[in-house]
């Protein structure tokens, strides 16, 4: 992941200086030293993915995980949080509603 993110973000040093990153890299590694679930690694991916502070990064489970995740009880929307104000994206109850609405 830190590899992948330091040839493919150009700002990823945009906020915090490189010894910062390091340090965020290094915990994280330390993290996931043991033997931990998919959902907890994604949690943590999408932690790191969060302190980049870039809104085009974001993290998309993929094959079992996405698979485990789509099993479970989850709110039909997703939410960002920017500043001190919630913000509901992807409000898919909204979307099945207006479908609705038209036939």
């Amino acid at each position: 992941m830190r590899s992948g993110l330091e040839y493919v973000h150009p700002r990823l040093y945009k906020y915090d200086d490189r010894t910062t990153v390091d340090s965020r890299f290094d915990s994280l590694t330390n993290l996931i030293n043991s033997e931990i679930s998919g959902l907890d690694f994604l949690a943590l991916v999408s932690v790191a993915n969060a302190s980049v502070r870039c809104g085009r990064l974001y993290t998309i489970p993929q094959e079992e995980l996405a698979n485990e995740i789509s099993r479970k009880k989850v709110p039909p929307f997703h939410v960002k949080v920017i500043g001190d104000r919630l913000y509901i994206l992807n409000d898919c109850i909204r979307r099945l509603f207006q479908m609705d609405q038209r036939s």
